[in-house]
């Protein structure tokens, strides 16, 4: 066991920097209690709250008979509005969670979530559909939760150990079977589908899972999971989805997909999947052809870039076009590009895709993009970006203000503003940021992407209401004029209007016939005409002349630029949106809302005890070496914390070492303590014990790009040990004291990275024990560790971005000698838990500790290239190869007076197992440069990365 109870414990104190202070502090949490649910909200959000427990009761109607399946306690749902963007998760442990942030998804075509009735009615049934599904324990799982409690392990939580697109596809065939929308209901899965079909991309079952770095990534699983689950329960009944998820749910051995299949459907699922994927590939392929016998579109693809490309703006004169890329290879820019030359010709970073607008004199471009404002919310901000300067005006700070467009005059800038899932439409005052509401709808109607005419009399913007997205008129006094798209069917995303050069036209992305095209619509009402043809999907059309369009064209690749002439107009035949998903055609879903209860539905303080007992135990049985003696090491360990995270604790107590430690995250910065005695091998038969206290204070701020903590602690260690001292210098006694530290990185990593690239990662300690603060020695130590990473591109391909890594580390102790305090030199970096306590720097080739002294000092220097990208899995296995990549090294370390150094070659496998832990593996040789053993090559085998 030797440190491992501490080494746990300094390493939730680590990880515990990244979760700290996830709520702002202001927020004031208050709870309703419903029949099933607890609904936690902070101020602002009651009306929310209050919607939040109707469409709770209601998704627990629907969705616990379809899964067969009640929580024995109440979910907590967790309402918040600290991020202006839409999400939601759900986690069964310790306590069944779920998370939603509040804001909608607008209407912006290229969303996956962009068909919905309710966001809250929509998020809330996906992500209780989790929650019913991942609860699930009968048989064994059931007998030993009994025991064991909610405890973290293979088989206490069965489902959570199925494939990623099983998990993420039921909970979206639920949100489209259970509520009136959802992506099953909407044409995205079925875009992405179709493109993936006709273009020989179709994923594999591993691949499905969306663990690898090709479009769609993560996305995946929702998609092909949903409609293979989907197919499923149309062809075999729902009823029998059912038995295969409570059937998964009793395996004593995990990861049973195929054999549950087999009890269940009398074939393996890898042979089900195979079917409906040759099934569901001939029907794509199908509409593919009835599409081009009506004549396909002709395209000219402008970029080759794929992923997100997306909201291009033709400038003025038509001579430039500005568009948002995020790829797999960097971060998210801007780019302009000349439309004679078809050429990029300046870039600006961001840190996310959104819509743009160019000022008419064609110099500069407004935005809107997502930053930290006070370490706690993620909100967006407008911005003006002058394209002949390298950095951008920041127009508002924390307004929450998006999809800016320039009036005529370039001195206003009409814009969506973001409140508590509310929006409004507002005027912007360039030079001072001053806000001016325009539009204040009095429901929650959500605002996309608005366009301001060419005289400046009227705004058109895509607007969200019911489940619809129509492009609607407004003066710029936001009186109402039209609804242009009135004509299409209800439920279509009519989406990225655009005024013609005469103000006459608007331009928009339609997908009323079951597929995005470009449409135009006249101001003064009357049908819309579809001016394109496409099989994939044409978004955010952009002309000058109504003849030639730009715009972001979908293919099996992601989104790119692309370029059609509109020669004629297409028929306008409105798609059949299935009122069910899993063959209950003869029924619709049941209705949205659902009326608390008499009485219920009364808001009280928050309180965190409801969640914050223990939830799970698990034995610890195992052995120690105590002066070269092995003794048992008999005990337990649990952990547990409230819904929202103020308090976090983790214990566990055994005969011969224990920890607790405990973390308050009410305010800022979080406080943490812990208690441990841990035994602690000094040298061989030589066995110390340590009872520390530590009480500690961390302060993150964050910033998209980069992140900084700085923290101080109080820190009492007492040495001991009952054996004899093999040498005099081995100290016994109490050292007490306290350590500060700082931490900064800004080094990325990217969807292709086999390393942090293009950045730095940079941490200092400081330990000061001094008899003054009651310590039988005075020592003072400084630690320091920096990282640099420079990507070598010489491609932008998966194999074509390499990494110059260096490291720098070493640190000093001065005042008395302490043995246990020694800095060592020497072995290979396996583990860097225990950060408080780091007292070894790695040499590669050499053994561990090969040198001592009272200061250290290391210098690293690799070159890292990628060799190849896997992507592949054994079908329905719980593992998933990524890719293999290399590097060459040369180390160096100096302690004690003496230096080592080495030199060699390393080659590294990337995979996941259990579906979602990923795991890297370094196999290595290292040439001795230095005694002792110069000239040796030591091979070695190494878990996780160097540095």
């Amino acid at each position: 066991m030797q440190r491992l109870i501490a080494a746990v414990a300094l390493f939730l104190i680590a990880i515990q920097a990244q979760a700290a202070s996830e709520y702002p502090p202001t927020f004031r949490w208050q709870t309703i209690t419903t029949d099933h649910f607890y609904i936690h909200f902070h101020q602002g959000e009651e009306e929310l709250a209050r919607r939040a427990a109707m469409y709770a009761e209601g998704a627990h109607e629907r969705v616990a008979p379809m899964l067969n399946w009640i929580p024995r306690e109440r979910t907590h749902v967790v309402l918040t509005d600290h991020v202006d963007a839409s999400n939601g998760n759900a986690n069964p442990f310790p306590n069944n969670r779920i998370e939603v942030v509040v804001t909608a998804p607008g209407a912006d075509p290229a969303s996956p979530i962009g068909y919905y009735d309710d966001w809250l009615n929509v998020v809330i049934t996906h992500e209780y559909t989790h929650i019913i599904h991942l609860d699930q324990a009968r048989g064994f799982a059931r007998w030993l939760r009994l025991i064991t409690g909610r405890s973290p392990t293979l088989f206490t939580f069965p489902n959570e150990l199925s494939p990623l697109w099983m998990i993420e596809g039921i909970a979206t065939l639920s949100e489209s079977e259970n509520t009136q929308s959802g992506r099953l209901k909407g044409t995205f899965v079925d875009m992405v589908l179709r493109t993936a079909a006709v273009e020989d991309r179709w994923a594999s079952e591993a691949q499905a899972s969306g663990l690898g770095p090709y479009w769609p990534t993560g996305n995946a699983r929702y998609y092909y999971g949903s409609k293979f689950l989907s197919w499923l329960a149309t062809t075999h009944g729902m009823d029998r989805l059912t038995k295969y998820f409570n059937e998964y749910s009793s395996n004593i051995l995990p990861f049973r997909v195929n054999a549950t299949a087999e009890d269940v459907y009398g074939t393996s699922l890898k042979s089900l999947w195979r079917q409906w994927g040759d099934e569901q590939q001939r029907i794509y392929k199908a509409e593919r052809d009835r599409l081009a016998a009506d004549g396909l579109t002709q395209r000219r693809r402008l970029t080759n870039l794929g992923y997100q490309t997306e909201h291009p703006i033709l400038s003025s004169d038509g001579t430039r076009i500005a568009y948002s890329h995020q790829g797999p290879y960097e971060r998210a820019t801007i780019r302009i590009r000349e439309v004679a030359s078809g050429r990029d010709v300046t870039t600006h970073s961001t840190n996310t895709t959104a819509p743009l607008s160019w000022r008419a004199d064609g110099r500069a471009i407004a935005y809107s993009d997502l930053q930290f404002v006070g370490s706690f919310q993620l909100l967006s901000d407008l911005y003006v970006w002058e394209i002949d300067h390298r950095h951008a005006r920041r127009i508002t700070k924390g307004a929450r203000l998006r999809d800016p467009a320039f009036t005529p005059d370039g001195r206003t800038l009409i814009a969506v503003e973001n409140r508590v899932g509310r929006n409004r439409l507002v005027a912007v005052d360039v030079a001072t940021g001053a806000i001016q509401p325009i539009v204040t709808p009095d429901d929650d109607r959500q605002f996309q992407d608005p366009m301001v005419s060419h005289d400046g009399k009227s705004i058109a913007v895509a607007e969200w209401h019911a489940g619809s997205v129509d492009v609607v008129l407004y003066t710029r006094n936001g009186e109402r004029m039209a609804n242009l798209t009135e004509s299409t069917q209800r439920g279509a995303m009519n989406a990225s209007p655009r005024f013609s050069p005469d103000d006459k036209t608007i331009w928009f992305s339609s997908d009323v016939t079951g597929v995005t095209n470009i449409y135009a619509a006249s101001v003064t009402g009357g049908n819309v005409r579809r001016l394109t043809n496409v099989y994939g999907g044409a978004l955010y059309p952009t002309s000058v002349d109504g003849r030639r369009f730009f715009y972001s064209d979908y293919s099996a690749n992601g989104f790119d630029l692309a370029a059609s002439d509109v020669t004629r107009d297409y028929p306008v035949i409105p798609r059949i949106i299935p009122a069910s998903v899993v063959g209950n055609q003869s029924s619709s879903p049941a209705a949205s809302r659902h009326p608390l209860p008499q009485g219920e539905g009364s808001a009280v303080a928050y309180s965190p005890w409801r969640s914050l007992r223990p939830r799970w135990w698990l034995p610890v049985i195992t052995s120690t070496t105590v002066n070269g003696e092995s003794k048992p090491l008999i005990g337990f360990t649990t952990s547990g914390g409230d819904v929202i995270a103020r308090h976090t604790y983790e214990a566990t107590i055994t005969n011969r070492s224990n920890s607790l430690l405990y973390s308050y995250d009410r305010f800022y910065p979080t406080l943490t303590f812990l208690g441990a005695r841990y035994d602690d091998d000094v040298v061989n038969n030589y066995t110390e014990t340590t009872n520390r206290l530590l009480a500690q204070a961390k302060l993150p701020y964050r910033r998209v790009q980069w992140q900084i903590s700085g923290s101080v602690a109080a820190i009492r260690d007492h040495v001991s040990s009952d054996a004899n001292l093999p040498r005099p210098d081995i100290f016994r006694g109490t050292l007490q004291g306290f350590r500060a530290g700082l931490f900064f990185n800004n080094a990325h990593e990217y969807l292709f990275s086999i390393s942090p690239e293009r950045g730095v990662t940079a941490s200092v300690d400081y330990e000061n024990l001094s008899r003054a603060l009651g310590s039988d020695r005075s020592l003072q130590q400084i630690r320091g560790d920096l990282r640099g990473y420079l990507t070598i591109p010489y491609a932008n391909s998966p194999l074509g971005h390499h990494v110059l890594a260096a490291r720098a580390a070493g640190g000093k102790n001065f005042g008395d000698f302490v043995f246990q305090r020694e800095l060592k030199v020497g072995g290979d970096s396996t583990s860097e838990l225990a950060a408080l306590d780091l007292t070894e720097f790695p040499v590669r080739g050499f053994d561990s500790k090969t040198l001592r002294g009272q200061s250290a000092v290391i210098g690293s220097v690799e070159y890292r290239f990628p060799l190849y990208e896997i992507e592949r899995g054994p079908t329905t296995w719980p593992i998933f190869f990524n890719r293999i990549h290399g590097d060459v090294f040369t180390d160096a370390g100096r302690a004690g007076g003496q230096t080592i150094a080495s030199a060699g070659a390393e080659g590294a496998a990337d995979f996941i197992i259990a579906n979602g832990i990923a795991i890297r593996y370094r196999i290595g040789v290292a040439w001795r440069l230095t005694k002792p053993g110069k000239g040796d090559v030591q091979p070695y085998v190494s878990f996780g990365t160097s540095f």
